[in-house]
């Protein structure tokens, strides 16, 4: 794919696979009917989403990991002024 000025802006990508994934791959791409280069695309850009979301998870689960450490805080905090004689 060539855009005005002529330059390319994709690549080839090359990368060696074991047989038996191979026609495991051919027979998908056969059964569906789509080229060799789509499944690839589609593959590797299902795989860096996936691994994009893992990465997600993680930092939300650290985030909630922090809030829930300071939220224990504050409470173990209101409780201690809540057992200090308020005046009425």
């Amino acid at each position: 794919m060539k855009n005005k000025n002529g330059i390319k802006n994709s690549q080839r990508f090359v990368m060696y696979i074991p047989n038996e994934l191979r026609k495991e791959i051919e027979n998908w791409v056969n059964k569906k009917g789509i080229t060799m280069a789509e499944f690839g695309r589609e593959a590797l850009e299902e795989y860096l989403n996936s691994k994009l979301r893992e990465e997600r998870h993680a930092q939300l689960a650290e985030t909630c990991k922090k809030f829930n450490h300071f939220h224990k805080e504050v409470k173990e905090r209101w409780k201690a002024l809540e057992n200090k004689d308020w005046p009425v």
